[in-house]
């Protein structure tokens, strides 16, 4: 009788008594919520991965501490990360940019920035992948070539210093490469199919050092020097792994000769390098 009961009540009520609610779902929501994996930014390359963009053009609010930005602290030695705070620990021992009296005339006293700054901006307004704070390490040396970031050398082993550091406190994070080199390269007439060689080569190795990372390279069409076959060739090693794209940063504003401007940087450059890493991950 009882089962015949609540059979009836089952098919026949379109709410049934609460005694007769049947709990079939969402089958596994335990009600905790996932911490998602961190995203760790480093940025690599020549002088653009570092920047030459003068502060003075930003807004205050852009050049005070960015919390949403944990960079790697590379005044103390121990490369732990702190609140992003341009104009102090953007950009540190990165050659040709901290070495610059121009840009950086002492100790804390950085006058130029890159795309750390239009990063904090995105993650400030609207966070990047559900992040709304992120990590980075800053990788890249100014006036380098291809052929100085060989194993053993000082580039290559102050990346995996600082990448090895991230690694101690970061757990599984999503790696993201942003990557500019080529300008020096044109400069010098490294010939295109030894540079694309070469940078295959760097780009291996960082996948093997950055297990799961995604590379978004940027290609040169709004620089001055920029030599259109570098960008095919760029395009072409985009092509080659599914875990690599690059934009193409034309109409960006330039400043300091070859470097990308506040403006460049903001309103081009980081907003194209974040859709094509969004397209990655």
């Amino acid at each position: 009788m009882r089962v015949a009961l609540l059979t009836f009540l089952l098919i026949n009520c379109t709410d049934p008594p609460d005694m007769f609610k049947l709990n079939i779902g969402p089958r596994f929501n335990t009600g905790i919520r996932r911490t998602p994996r961190p995203l760790a930014f480093v940025f690599a390359g020549e002088s653009n991965s570092g920047g030459g963009a003068w502060n003075s053009d930003a807004l205050a609010a852009e050049v005070a501490a960015r919390p949403s930005v944990q960079v790697m602290d590379l005044y103390s030695g121990t490369f732990d990360f702190e609140d992003l705070d341009i104009g102090y620990n953007n950009t540190v021992d990165h050659f040709a940019v901290t070495t610059n009296p121009t840009w950086v005339p002492s100790l804390h006293d950085i006058r130029v920035h890159g795309m750390e700054l239009a990063l904090a901006n995105a993650v400030d307004v609207s966070g990047v992948a559900d992040r709304d704070v992120v990590y980075l390490v800053k990788t890249g040396q100014g006036a380098s070539t291809i052929a100085q970031w060989y194993v053993g050398g000082t580039y290559w082993t102050k990346f995996l210093q600082r990448t090895s550091a991230a690694k101690t406190q970061l757990q599984q994070p999503q790696w993201i490469v942003w990557y500019s080199l080529g300008l020096n390269d044109i400069a010098a007439g490294t010939p295109v199919a030894t540079w694309k060689t070469a940078v295959l080569e760097h780009l291996g190795r960082i996948q093997t050092a950055l297990p799961g990372c995604v590379i978004v390279m940027t290609e040169f069409q709004s620089i001055p020097i920029d030599n259109p076959s570098y960008d095919t060739a760029i395009q072409e090693i985009a092509a080659s792994s599914p875990t690599i794209v690059s934009i193409n940063t034309a109409g960006a504003g330039t400043v300091n000769g070859n470097h990308w401007s506040y403006s460049g940087f903001k309103n081009t450059v980081v907003p194209r390098m974040i859709a094509a890493t969004l397209g990655l991950i």
